[in-house]
């Protein structure tokens, strides 16, 4: 393959060379004309069949054509005449721009033979433009601050002609101020320029109009003007004026918002912004024009304000107001009062009518709000005093404070029970501790007073405390039974419940509860006849059969105990011998017959008659009467009567015991109806009222009794009580008198004395209330001092100058309070002294006031006084002259010395005071010199020039350009723009920060389209008026190679003969590219397409995979992989696995491939036990058509792993008698065989090794298993100590990893008189069952078939390696000549088995049947691997085969297998 591709390029090489030879021979030389531009069509450039040596004849003999590289055709030629012509308009403006030179190459073709010749046509420029300007007009604003000097760039003209036919100069028409001059820039060009030559005043000419031309070299001259309009800016340089220095006014203050005052007047004779004032207030009136710097003039406006009532009264509270006792007596002072007014005007204070209120006015407008009334909680708890001031002003104006005052509760009302008694109904048996009725009680006062706790009076009901029966609840008046109540035995009872406040006193108020049981019916009707309890009343009644219907035989008795309808009883037959013949009164319990008594009655009679009372539920009891019907009786009823007048003495008793009680009863209640009458009888004719009370005390006498009067002070003083005296035979009666004086309470008592009769008044004040009303003094104190006294100097001696002794600062409370708010003094109680009590600062508390005064009220009770106190606080020298600013920042632009020598002037103002010592103030003036914007902003070049590759991205940063101005602010602020005339083409293409200059990509670039840009950049800055800066920018564009050559046929391709020789031109080719440079070289390549002519090739012909068996289905085994050199689909190979059987199973259904990468997975998990070794016909196929593919072959081998246990066969229940015990003689020595423990494993390799070891043992000193061959032999001589039963656990494991494992469990009887214990047990073992006799022949048959071949099988083998030894010199070799390898067609298998160190290998497949092998095995030079040689017949020829297996943990040896071949001779 390599081969034949370098071919090819050396192919291909030689081509090129060719056709490059051929091209330069067949171009012969070049001619070139010369002719101006605009030639009309037509025009003769030149004779070209002259030029070029060729006849008419030839111009069309050999197709003489004319091709322009330009694309369109300019020329053509006259072939009558083989002239070159004029075939278009050519202006060489549009052909070449300003390009100095301007050429049109033309390619001249001709054939037979094949020749091209190039012409070249130089264009030459005439004058047929003129200059022209982008703009005609153009408008240039110039500062009137502008520097004389000041260059200002304009606009340069444009001509499309070159050299001396392009612009030469320029001209501007005359004027005052300004001149044209030329400013040379790269490559010679100059651009005009205006010259400023004398300064401007915008207030003397604000505009100039000036002409500009541009003159060209052509002949005739060709010019182009613009007219150029200056406008000259305004500069802030006049300072506002206004018409008056000082403006008076007079205002009413209370003028409405926005109400006209008057109108200041300023004018500034600047324009625009610098003209526009705005006015504000200082401590002066400012008008600032808005001009930069802004200039400001100041006047001032002197405003006299009128006074209007305009101003409410205000009431301040001196004292918060004090909840006051609803038994306070009248002028109780509640709270101090001062009303205020701003303005000059009277302030009064009004109470609303009907408050129990009143104000005592003081001076200064002080007033103090006292009680006027009484006062009564429970009517109202609370009073929102509404005071209304009012002052005396026109209008007047009023306002209102409303004052809250609490009314505290005193204990004046008793607990008050919902009603004087109750009625409680209680069924009797109810349960002890039940509720029988909750009373209640509500008492108008508050809090504690208002607090109800209830208890129950001591009385006796049946001679036994009440409380023994009920309880009540203190708190909530519920009254609960102690027990259960029996009607039978209490009736009804009373209560008495108090009721009783919290107060100091308390007070209480009683009620009686009347407790009624109701009866129940709880006891069952008592039949007193006929009972037991009534002698022969239980004996048969005789009645005669003689008897008529209604005929009265008996009558049933019965009481019941209960009451009322509980004790209604009602008879009834419940049971008859004949029920025909007897009826029962249901009343009366008389029994009668319902009809005569006849003969065929029986003579024996029984009634069972049921007895039941009316309650409910309904109680009952029975009564039997036995009747004997008796001939002969002829009074039965007499006898019956007779008998029922002879009750039993008991009977009787109990009737008197009724009669007498009743008797009692009734005369009891006759003689307290009589007591009760005649009593009120005796009151009503001394009273003329059955009750009464005594309220006349004047004549009240009461001898001489231990009388004790008791002052309670519990709060304020509000009552007394009155103790001892003898309380049984004296009853005291108290009145409340008022003393003269209203404000205060006086409590009368009277007392009645034996001896004379007189009445003693005890008055009680309240400590909290003064001696007498309140008083206000008007005398006034004034005392003076210095502000800043410190904290503790003394003012004056107020308790002196008051009339006071230090005794009434406490006793009479003295107190100061200030009208100013803050407390600035204080009261030393100890010496009277009235104190500094705070930092006093004059100026903070009066301002510029002359006249500093602070008014105090000093409060003093018992009685209450109240007095003005003024302080004057004259004035100290300590505070320094200050200016309203530490420093003053005065703006001026107009200073001679310019901003850029000292921007910044420092002064300081010294102001000094007239006081001792002199104090003074300083402030700092700074001056700034504002900038004016008279520089141009600069950039550090002229010229930049860059360049870019015109593929770069859109967002390219090209270049940052940086100008700098030296002015500050605005003016030094600079913002970067492209000039006013840059062509479209550019700002489409480029674009620029206007805040960092930073000039980047933003259209996209084309080398072939434009290959420099020239770009003016201007700087600007904010300023007013703006000045700016321009630079040039040259952009060269970098050609990079994006278009493609793209091929002409210069002339169709020719028929080309068979025989035609090599080099014979087929057709001429031009090619062509727009790029320049590197980029524009052309290189035909020629691509040769492919053929599918190579097949996949796998890596290797055969794999060989090593797999595990037990693995995960689904897991990859192993990936194969083929190339292919072609390309492609061709290239594109695909994997398959071919169809073949593994143990006549399709190998698709033990593994599979993935066809894109040649993975092979497995369908299912391997069993080594079950299959070994396969192999896999893997196709690699390419998508070529036709396809090609190949083959290769995967052999898989399964490597074993440790996965079954090893198997115990001796002894197991498999195996019958082996797990009976194994009997031993005692006389056993050591080393006696008992037992031999035999198991097999499934695996292979190391994992089948099976090793032996005693796990547990009765006695493990006594017994050893061998670890190979699992044979149980005694470790020791059996000693008489030995039990004679042992038992042994044996554990089996395997060499695999994991190890895997099994127990084989062997019973053993140690026994007496054994003497030949081996014979007895082989001569025991030779006595078998039928059974076991078989089995021994089978085993007897095996072990001599297995001896015989092992013996012939040794003897060919010794044979064998005899000839060999004869042949070779050595049993054992190892061939490594390979050439005369010779295998026949045999289907042999060898497995590698690589489970750890390798150790065997095993043969497969083969004529097992018709062909023998044989095996030996030879050790190599190193011991720890190990040869295994096959040797097998053969009836065709001598053959070795030598196959090595590699073992990749055995770095140094091979596994060699060595298979010679005999032919047979019979």
């Amino acid at each position: 393959m390599t081969k034949r591709k370098g071919y090819r390029d050396w192919r291909w090489q030689a081509l090129w060379w060719h056709h490059f030879f051929l091209l330069w021979t067949t171009i012969e030389g070049q001619t070139r004309y010369s002719i101006p531009e605009e030639l009309k069509q037509g025009s003769v450039v030149g004779n070209l069949a002259k030029d070029l040596g060729l006849g008419l004849s030839d111009i069309f003999d050999r197709k003489l054509r004319v091709a322009s590289e330009a694309g369109e055709q300019y020329f053509s030629v006259d072939a009558g005449k083989g002239e070159l012509v004029v075939n278009d308009r050519i202006d060489r403006e549009a052909l070449c721009g300003q390009s100095a030179s301007c050429v049109l190459p033309l390619q001249v073709v001709l054939e037979k033979p094949l020749n091209l010749h190039r012409i070249e046509v130089e264009i030459k420029d005439i004058n047929d433009n003129s200059p022209s300007f982008h703009t005609k007009e153009l408008s240039l604003k110039i500062s009137e601050t502008a520097a004389i000097g000041t260059r200002f760039p304009l606009e340069g003209a444009e001509d499309s002609d070159v050299g001396s036919n392009s612009i030469k100069s320029y001209v501007l028409t005359k004027n005052d101020c300004f001149t044209l001059k030329m400013k040379e820039v790269e490559d010679g060009k100059t651009v005009p320029e205006l010259v400023l030559e004398k300064p401007l005043d915008r207030e003397r000419k604000a505009v100039y109009q000036l002409l500009l031309t541009a003159l060209d070299g052509g002949n005739p001259v060709m010019s182009g003007t613009s007219q150029i309009t200056i406008t000259v800016l305004d500069v802030n340089d006049n300072f506002p004026v206004f018409e008056k220095n000082i403006y008076k006014v007079s205002l009413w203050e209370n003028t409405a918002k926005d109400t006209f005052v008057t109108k200041i007047t300023a004018t500034d004779a600047d324009e625009g912004p610098n003209a526009e004032l705005n006015f504000s207030f200082g401590s002066q009136i400012t008008a600032k024009d808005k001009g930069f710097p802004e200039m400001e003039s100041h006047c001032r406006l002197q405003i006299d304000v009128l006074d209007v009532n305009d101003n409410t009264p205000e009431i301040v509270l001196t004292s918060e107001p004090q909840p006051v006792r609803e038994d306070a007596p009248s002028g109780t002072v509640v709270a101090l009062l001062n009303a205020r007014d701003s303005d000059s005007c009277k302030v009064t204070l009004q109470l609303p009518k009907g408050s129990p209120f009143t104000l005592k006015p003081s001076f200064s407008n002080n007033y103090a709000l006292v009680t006027s009334g009484p006062l009564d909680r429970e009517s109202f708890s609370e009073y929102n005093i509404e005071i209304t001031a009012t002052d005396s002003g026109s209008p007047s104006l009023s306002s209102k404070k409303i004052i809250p005052v609490s009314i505290t509760d005193v204990n004046d009302n008793p607990p008050i029970f919902t009603q004087p008694s109750y009625n409680v109904y209680l069924k009797e048996n109810g349960v002890a501790g039940s509720i029988l009725y909750s009373v209640s009680a509500s008492d108008l006062d508050f809090g504690e007073n208002g607090k109800v706790s209830y208890s129950i009076l001591d009385s006796k009901v049946q001679d036994v405390s009440v409380s023994s029966y009920v309880y009540i609840n203190s708190d909530n008046g519920s009254i609960y039974s102690m027990h259960s109540f029996d009607y039978e035995k209490l009736k009804v009872f009373q209560i008495q419940v108090q009721a009783k406040d919290q107060g100091s006193p308390s007070l209480s108020s009683n009620a009686t509860v009347h407790v009624f049981i109701l009866d129940q019916n709880d006891n069952a009707p008592a039949v007193i006849y006929p009972s037991s309890a009534a002698p022969g009343s239980l004996s048969p009644q005789r009645m005669p059969r003689s008897a008529k219907a209604g005929h009265l035989v008996t009558k049933v008795t019965a009481v019941d105990a209960d009451s009322g309808h509980n004790a209604w009883i009602s008879y009834k037959l419940a049971e008859a011998t004949d029920a025909s013949l007897f009826t029962v009164n249901l009343y009366t319990g008389e029994v009668r017959t319902k009809r005569a008594v006849s003969e065929q009655d029986d003579s024996s009679q029984r009634l069972l008659i049921e007895v039941k009372d009316d309650g409910e539920p309904v109680q009952s009891a029975t009564a039997t009467v036995s009747i004997l019907l008796e001939d002969g009786l002829h009074e039965p009823v007499l006898d019956l009567r007779h008998k029922a007048a002879e009750p039993s003495k008991k009977n009787g008793r109990i009737t008197l015991y009724l009669i007498l009680s009743l008797a009692s009863v009734s005369v009891l209640s006759l003689v307290t109806f009589l007591i009760l009458t005649v009593k009120c009888m005796r009151n009503s004719r001394s009273s003329g009222s059955c009750c009464t009370r005594r309220t006349d005390y004047d004549d009240y006498k009461n001898p001489n009794r231990n009388l004790q009067i008791q002052l309670n002070t519990d709060g304020p003083i509000k009552y007394v009580e009155v103790l001892g005296g003898d309380m049984l035979s004296q009853s005291q009666s108290f009145r409340s008198c008022m003393s003269p004086m209203s404000e205060y309470s006086d409590f009368t008592l009277i007392k009645p004395s034996s001896t004379t009769d007189f009445k003693e008044v005890i008055s009680v004040l309240d400590a909290s209330l003064p001696d007498s009303t309140w008083t206000f003094e008007s005398q006034q104190t004034r005392y003076s001092i210095p502000e800043e006294l410190k904290q503790g100097s003394v003012v004056g001696n107020l308790a002196k100058d008051l009339g006071l002794g230090l005794s009434d600062i406490f006793d009479r409370k003295l107190r100061v309070a200030s009208e100013a708010g803050k407390q600035y003094f204080s009261v030393d109680a100890g010496k009277g002294e009235l104190l500094v009590n705070d930092r006093i600062d004059r100026e903070a508390l009066c301002g510029q006031s002359a006249s500093c005064v602070l008014t105090l009220q000093v409060v003093i009770d018992k009685p209450l006084q109240l007095h003005r106190v003024e302080v004057e606080i004259q004035d100290i020298n300590d505070n320094s002259p200050k200016f309203p600013f530490a420093r003053y920042n005065i703006t001026n632009s107009r200073v001679d010395s310019g901003r850029e020598k000292k921007p910044t002037h420092q002064l300081q103002l010294t102001a000094i005071d007239g006081g001792n010592p002199v104090k003074s103030g300083t402030s700092q003036i700074t001056i700034n010199v504002l900038d004016n914007n008279d520089n141009f902003p600069v950039f550090e070049k002229n010229i930049y020039k860059v360049s870019i590759n015109e593929n770069s991205v859109q967002g390219t940063s090209i270049l940052k350009l940086t100008a700098k101005d030296v002015d500050e602010g605005p003016n030094g602020e600079v913002e970067y723009s492209f000039g006013t005339h840059t062509p479209d083409i550019v700002l489409s293409v480029f674009d620029i920060d206007s805040i960092t200059g930073e000039i980047s990509l933003k259209g996209k670039l084309d080398f072939e389209t434009n290959a420099n840009y020239e770009i003016d950049i201007c700087a600007r800055d904010k300023g007013t008026p703006r000045m700016e800066g321009h630079c040039t920018v040259h952009i060269e564009v970098l050609d990079v190679n994006d278009n493609a050559p793209n091929i002409f046929l210069t002339s169709q391709p020719n028929s080309v003969p068979e025989d035609a020789p090599s080099g014979t031109v087929v057709a001429l080719i031009s090619a062509r590219d727009l790029d320049s440079g590197d980029n524009g070289k052309k290189t035909i390549n020629v691509s040769v397409t492919d053929v599918n002519d190579n097949p996949p090739i796998f890596t290797q012909p055969s794999y060989n995979v090593y797999l595990k068996e037990n693995g995960v289905a689904g897991s990859i085994l192993y990936s194969v992989s083929a190339s292919d050199l072609d390309f492609g689909e061709n290239a594109k190979i695909s994997y398959s696995i071919l169809d073949s059987k593994v143990q006549d199973v399709s190998v698709s259904s033990y593994v599979y491939i993935n066809s894109d990468n040649g993975s092979i997975y497995s369908m299912h998990s391997f069993d080594y036990e079950k299959l070994k070794v396969f192999q896999i016909q893997v196709q690699a196929k390419d998508q070529g058509s036709p396809s090609l593919s190949s083959n290769a072959t995967v052999h898989v081998f399964i490597l074993d792993q440790n996965d079954n246990a090893p198997a115990v066969i001796y002894p197991s229940s498999a195996a019958p008698g082996s797990l009976s015990p194994q009997r031993m003689p005692r006389s056993a020595k050591a080393g006696h065989l008992v037992t031999k423990v035999t198991a097999v494993d499934a695996d292979s390799g190391h994992n089948a090794w099976i090793s032996y070891k005693l796990a547990e043992a009765t006695d493990a000193s006594l017994f050893t298993v061998n670890l190979y061959t699992g044979e149980v032999r005694t470790k020791r001589a059996v000693s008489e100590q030995d039990d004679s039963s042992q038992r042994l656990l044996i554990e089996v494991k395997d060499d695999g990893e994991p190890v895997q494992s099994a127990t084989a469990t062997v019973s053993i009887l140690l026994e007496d008189g054994l003497h030949e214990p081996v014979l007895d047990l082989r001569h025991k073992a030779a006595e078998p069952s039928k059974k076991n006799g078989r089995i021994a022949l089978y085993l007897i048959l095996s072990l001599a078939s297995v001896s015989v071949l092992s013996l012939v099988t040794f003897l060919i083998l010794t044979v064998k390696c005899m000839r060999n030894s004869r042949s070779s010199g050595s049993c054992c070799t190892r061939r490594t000549d390979y050439d005369d390898y010779k295998n026949p067609n045999r289907n042999l298998q060898i497995q590698l088995n690589t489970d750890g160190p390798i150790k065997y290998v095993e043969v497969l497949g083969g004529d097992m049947l018709s062909q023998s092998q044989s095996f030996r095995s030879c050790m190599s030079p190193m011991s720890e691997y190990s040869d295994f040689t096959l040797i097998k017949p053969s009836s065709t020829t001598d053959f070795k085969e030598v196959i090595s297996v590699l073992d990749a943990s055995l770095p140094d040896s091979t596994w060699t297998f060595e298979s010679q071949q005999v032919s047979r001779k019979d």
